[in-house]
């Protein structure tokens, strides 16, 4: 919601609509705006664009109006960043997360985030029961997950030996990176 409201606030501030408009003209100066948007921030430009869709397609769905001026409005390209450590950076990353001050939960939650690729949300959550120690896979169950499908993580021997570092220092009943204490 928040995300929703400031990429309202964002293309609000780029285009004045008196009610007077024609949607052509409604059409028109929104592309404008999300061309202008995409100058600079072309990802940015693709939230504005989805978030006006979304807008208004309820307002179709409330017959509020008969249809979107945002019909075949293509989204722009986007350049999406490769940052990615190479093995010595990543050894080098995890060994000044472990030898830091920072509390050793938060540390391991970290380093798991690294080896599995696992978004921050989903390591909190993690849970005993999640664990298959023999097959070897970690479950994040669909409630969990952004795309709201359950996936399977597989676990190397380092991920492996971390929960169970976790495991037994908070027990089976708890998630294992509760880190909010």
């Amino acid at each position: 919601a928040k995300a929703y409201r400031d990429h309202l606030r964002g293309i609000n501030s780029m285009v004045a609509i008196p009610r007077s408009m024609t949607e052509t003209e409604v059409r028109k100066a929104l592309r404008a705006a999300i061309r202008t948007k995409a100058i600079k921030t072309p990802v940015q430009a693709n939230r504005y664009l989805s978030t006006l869709q979304s807008m208004f397609t309820w307002a179709v769905n409330q017959e509020l109006i008969e249809r979107t001026p945002l019909y075949n409005v293509p989204r722009e390209v986007e350049h999406p960043r490769h940052t990615r450590l190479n093995p010595e950076e990543l050894t080098q990353y995890i060994t000044a997360l472990m030898t830091s001050p920072m509390q050793s939960a938060k540390a391991e939650a970290i380093k798991l985030v690294l080896l599995t690729g696992l978004r921050s949300g989903e390591v909190r959550a993690i849970r005993y029961d999640w664990i298959d120690w023999e097959g070897g896979i970690l479950v994040i169950p669909a409630d969990v997950t952004k795309n709201g499908k359950a996936h399977a993580v597989p676990m190397t021997q380092t991920v492996s030996d971390l929960l169970r570092l976790r495991v037994e220092a908070v027990g089976r009943l708890k998630r294992l990176f509760d880190t909010s204490s």
